[in-house]
């Protein structure tokens, strides 16, 4: 999957997945990040950094960072394939596989003519 701004790697997908979790709640903390991500919060404030550098986030005055437009619809486009890709996995591999991370890498090569085949088709979700 690619998108012009950033380089779509298997961390920025689990990153965007994140943000789209977290964003309802009106604005996103660096440490809500990091825990949701099991990572630190320097690693969390360094790509988050690289994401508003590509206009996938803006941060207000409070520091609370925001999916902007475009970052809201490649998070939620993101989610939408990652949900797909992990739903095939989890019936193709044995239980002690570590899915999550392999549906990252998935989603961040695999081009989007191929991630679409695996999502269910609208109205049957």
């Amino acid at each position: 999957m690619t998108d012009p701004r950033i380089k779509v790697s298997a961390a920025v997908v689990g990153y965007l997945i994140a943000l789209d979790a977290l964003g309802a709640a009106g604005g996103i903390r660096t440490i809500d990040v990091a825990r949701y991500l099991n990572i630190k919060k320097p690693s969390a404030h360094s790509m988050l950094g690289n994401l508003r550098d590509a206009d996938i986030i803006t941060k207000d005055a409070a520091g609370l960072s925001h999916l902007t437009l475009c970052g809201a619809e490649l998070a939620s486009r993101c989610r939408r394939y990652y949900v797909a890709v992990t739903d095939a996995l989890n019936h193709a591999l044995p239980p002690e596989a570590d899915v999550q991370n392999a549906a990252c890498v998935l989603v961040a090569e695999l081009d989007e003519a191929t991630l679409e085949k695996l999502c269910p088709k609208k109205g049957s979700e």
